[in-house]
């Protein structure tokens, strides 16, 4: 699947020691996973860039009907996604690829002078995704230290 999708280390040892705590816990934890991936989803759409919102329009969330432990945060069908969060090294892209957006920016027949400026300079990055989950990281630890807590008053 092209598009930037972001992995959260530990998620193993996470769901290791969830498991032991029994469904209560298990259920909490999900809702924790759930609010921080919509919380993530959100803060990515407020800081990515928008030209035709095709980017913007295409972020979501899922969570994994088999674990509800798993979240992803992706920016699925679009292909270039990758190349906003990341930024590009110089190359030389086919202007013909670059005719519409040239067109669309009041630049009709532009495209080779693009291609030539990226060629020298790649793009620059622009990172929606790592800061929106940078900024949730925080968050998510306290909603997995009072889902625990609250569990543990239930049982």
């Amino acid at each position: 699947m092209p598009g930037v999708t972001v992995k959260l280390e530990g998620v193993e040892k996470l769901k290791k020691r969830v498991m032991k705590l029994g469904d209560a816990v298990r259920t909490e934890v999900a809702n924790a996973v759930k609010s921080s991936a919509v919380a993530i989803e959100s803060g990515a759409k407020v800081r990515c860039t928008v030209d035709t919102g095709n980017l913007r329009a295409n972020i979501h969330h899922s969570i994994d009907p088999k674990d509800p432990l798993v979240g992803k945060i992706a920016a699925v069908k679009v292909e270039y996604a990758s190349y906003v969060e990341f930024g590009t090294r110089p190359h030389f892209p086919p202007p013909e690829a670059l005719k519409k957006w040239a067109a669309a920016h009041g630049m009709p027949g532009g495209e080779y002078a693009i291609a030539r400026a990226i060629a020298r300079r790649g793009t620059k990055a622009r990172p929606y995704l790592y800061p929106a989950y940078e900024e949730e990281i925080p968050r998510f630890r306290k909603r997995v230290e009072v889902a625990i807590k609250r569990a543990g008053a239930r049982v």
